[in-house]
C-alpha cells in the first residue's frame, strides 16, 4: 500500500506541478482517468516524463476534436 500511496501522490503532484491550468484550459467538460498497472515502483523522474507525454496527447487529441 505504501508504493501505491507514492505513486498516487507523485501523479497528482505532476498533474498540479505541469498541467492543472492547461487542464483548465483545454479539457472544460471533460475527464480523465489513470490507471498504473506496473508491477514495481517507477522513479519519480520517470513517471514525470511519462505522464507529461500522456497528457500533451490528451490536451493535443482535445484541441483537435474542438
Amino acid at each position: 500500500a505504501v508504493d501505491r500511496n507514492t505513486i498516487k501522490r507523485y501523479v497528482r503532484e505532476l498533474y498540479r506541478l505541469n498541467h492543472r491550468q492547461r487542464f483548465l484550459e483545454a479539457a472544460s467538460g471533460y475527464s480523465i482517468g489513470l490507471v498504473y498497472v506496473a508491477k514495481e515502483k517507477m522513479p519519480y523522474k520517470d513517471l514525470e516524463k511519462k505522464l507529461n507525454l500522456v497528457f500533451n496527447r490528451y490536451i493535443e487529441e482535445i484541441n483537435r476534436t474542438e
